[in-house]
């Protein structure tokens, strides 16, 4: 893509106009990046990490976080900011599709690269996270901007990557009006959903591991446990697997805790799946998104049907249902064995799972 830090764009624009999107924070540059967009591609996409083309123009405007902050007037500080978090492989896309389905009335940010830069800053504790008053500033500027919308009867959504749940104390601290839905699935779906993906799926985990342990450091030990311990390597997988599962629920249950109980809301895969309609209703009660059944209905019957990530794919239920099984039936042992050890250290720790 060609940068443009001289534009015939106003920052004004860039500031106000969801057709330019906070794209990404580079700290070693001290810069901000916008790319200019547009509503459907922001609904088409799995993901406006950077992973598929969110631009239409293939430029971006760059500008030095002092310059634009400097000209940033937080007026929508008292507007509520709606999240829908999640601990990764449980339905959280597909729910966000099903949302931006009613493009009139919610705008979905999808898993932003930018919140998942400000939760690498966090984890590494770089100097910008260190001084709370530049941090709350930067991170004030960019929920602000994800909050942006390109009509006034539309209501933004933002879904982040699960990665950023190392982030959930400084979200829900912000000092802006937070509505939630956290969305998860048991410990045995979640050992399924990792094994089901491979090799691909256990490096994610292995990372994310290393990344969480940075804000929850009570964990090291237990993870340096499963590493030196004699466990079948697929056993120590397993586990590792039920220790990122245990961290981002500790991360949820806090931020709960700060959040009134009308302002945030718990589903998870299966009622996802299997009662769609119910489960959409309770979201857009919770995030106060104001769809209507047949709204709704419309939804589900445009995104149920497809592969969450992939739109050009048929999603079967059916089909889906016997994959499991078979990744079950093949690593038996290895969930069963990681799935007791999950319940005896959450029983055991001073973080109780609901």
């Amino acid at each position: 893509m060609t940068y443009s830090t001289i534009t015939a764009v106003s920052t004004k624009q860039l500031l106000n106009d969801a057709d330019y999107f906070l794209h990404a924070f580079n700290k070693s540059t001290d810069t901000f990046t916008f790319v200019k967009t547009n509503q459907s591609t922001l609904q088409q996409l799995a993901f406006v990490d950077g992973r598929e083309k969110i631009t239409v123009d293939d430029t971006c405007y760059q500008l030095k976080t002092d310059d634009i902050e400097s000209q940033f007037l937080p007026n929508d500080s008292k507007a509520s900011l709606r999240f829908i978090f999640h601990i990764g492989f449980c339905g959280s896309t597909l729910l966000a599709n099903a949302l931006g389905q009613q493009a009139d009335k919610v705008l979905c940010y999808k898993e932003p690269q930018v919140l998942i830069e400000l939760a690498q800053l966090k984890a590494s504790q770089h100097l910008c996270y260190r001084d709370k008053a530049m941090w709350q500033k930067h991170l004030r500027f960019c929920l602000s901007q994800l909050n942006k919308t390109f009509s006034l009867a539309q209501t933004a959504v933002i879904k982040p990557s699960n990665w950023v749940n190392s982030l959930l104390p400084d979200i829900v601290k912000s000092g802006r009006d937070i509505r939630a839905v956290f969305v998860s699935m048991p410990i045995e779906d979640y050992l399924i959903a990792v094994f089901r993906g491979g090799q691909q799926r256990f490096q994610f985990i292995y990372q994310l591991r290393q990344h969480l342990v940075q804000v929850l450091p009570e964990y090291a030990a237990l993870c340096q446990e499963i590493d030196i311990s004699e466990d079948d390597i697929l056993l120590q997988v397993g586990k590792t697997t039920a220790i990122v599962y245990l961290m981002q629920q500790q991360l949820f249950i806090q931020a709960k805790a700060q959040l009134s109980s009308e302002h945030h809301k718990a589903i998870n895969y299966h009622q996802i799946s299997t009662v769609p309609e119910t489960s959409i209703k309770q979201v857009s009660q919770a995030l106060q998104l104001g769809l209507e059944t047949q709204e709704i209905q419309c939804a589900i019957a445009a995104s149920f049907t497809k592969h969450a990530k992939d739109s050009s794919y048929d999603y079967n239920v059916n089909n889906q249902a016997e994959i499991n099984q078979q990744v079950v039936d093949y690593y038996r042992f290895i969930f069963e064995q990681a799935s007791l050890w999950y319940h005896s250290i959450s029983n055991t720790s001073h973080i109780k799972i609901a």
